[in-house]
């Protein structure tokens, strides 16, 4: 009998250790992004949500480092979106900290929570820090550099008159010309680190604000999502936006008297995707249905004179 419960518990172990590597496997496969060793792992009997010590699973991991075949097969897969790890980041928190673009809108699009934060931290708050005030501190920080640099010149410029109109000052011309050159080149330096974090700044801008517009669409509330100034002045642009459309939608129901369940079906449409195309489709529609009406009523018009040629021949 001892034998035989030895035997049994040697195959329990066998079966742990073997789910326990498949497990670990899988974590590391989402780590180099592997897609092929993830899906042998999986077939084999890999938990989809398993964590590693730090709570990190597959998804979390291959979010965070943005190996976007792997995110797309979990979620496929139908992983745990908004799984979080020991300190409460999700998979859209990772990717959102590593700058992440493809992963954060796959995420986003497929019902990652924006509201759940992390050290008092939504998604897009991070996403507002790292794409719009990181590079915003560093157009301030290369202007101050720029200022310092031009400081220095012009005290070189001082000293290099002095020289000129005294010849026994102990500073050189020529070593006073050549720090004037490199304190130029300090100056041009900065100058382009401060068009290059500009730049940066412009596309995080365009970035947060496409984010910003999903969960506009989503009807997820400023409150849950943000808290940060970047982001509420983003949302309160869109919602502006819908309030002025609803108010001329509003101005065309009440003067072509359109039907109340027709006049909410346009308002609910429009500020939607494509907003401004599907007015011009409905414009383009009725222009078409015109051209056919006007195409019936002339070959009516023909038929009716050759119907009345043919009476007076006979």
């Amino acid at each position: 009998m001892t034998t035989r419960k030895k035997h049994t518990n040697k195959k329990i172990r066998s079966k742990k250790k073997k789910g326990g590597d498949l497990n670990s496997e899988l974590l590391g496969a989402s780590r180099k992004g592997d897609l092929e060793m993830v899906k042998k792992r999986l077939e084999q009997g890999a938990d989809i949500n398993k964590a590693n010590n730090d709570g990190a699973t597959p998804l979390y991991i291959a979010s965070g480092l943005g190996h976007m075949e792997v995110v797309r097969f979990l979620i496929e897969k139908e992983a745990d979106i908004n799984k979080a790890n020991n300190v409460g980041a999700t998979p859209l928190h990772e990717a959102s900290k590593n700058k992440k673009d493809e992963a954060i809108e796959f995420l986003v699009e497929n019902g990652a929570d924006l509201t759940i934060e992390n050290n008092f931290k939504t998604p897009l708050d991070i996403i507002a820090e790292k794409y719009v005030e990181v590079p915003d501190k560093e157009i301030m920080k290369h202007q101050e550099s720029v200022n310092i640099h031009e400081l220095q010149s012009k005290n070189v410029r001082i000293l290099m008159e002095d020289v000129k109109s005294n010849p026994n000052n102990k500073y050189n011309l020529k070593q006073l010309e050549s720090e004037l050159s490199l304190k130029q080149d300090d100056i041009d330096e900065a100058k382009g680190n401060i068009q290059q974090s500009i730049e940066t700044k412009e596309e995080g801008m365009k970035f947060i604000t496409s984010i910003i517009k999903k969960a506009f669409h989503k009807k997820s509330p400023l409150v849950l999502i943000s808290t940060n100034p970047i982001v509420k002045e983003i949302y309160d642009k869109f919602e502006r936006v819908k309030k002025n459309q609803l108010e001329i939608f509003d101005k065309i129901a009440e003067k072509k008297l359109l039907p109340k369940d027709i006049k909410n079906e346009i308002a609910s449409n429009f500020g939607g995707k494509g907003g401004k195309r599907k007015t011009k489709k409905m414009k383009t529609k009725k222009s078409k249905m015109k051209t056919k009406k006007s195409k019936m009523k002339t070959k009516k018009s023909k038929k009716k004179t050759k119907k009345s040629k043919k009476k007076t021949k006979r």
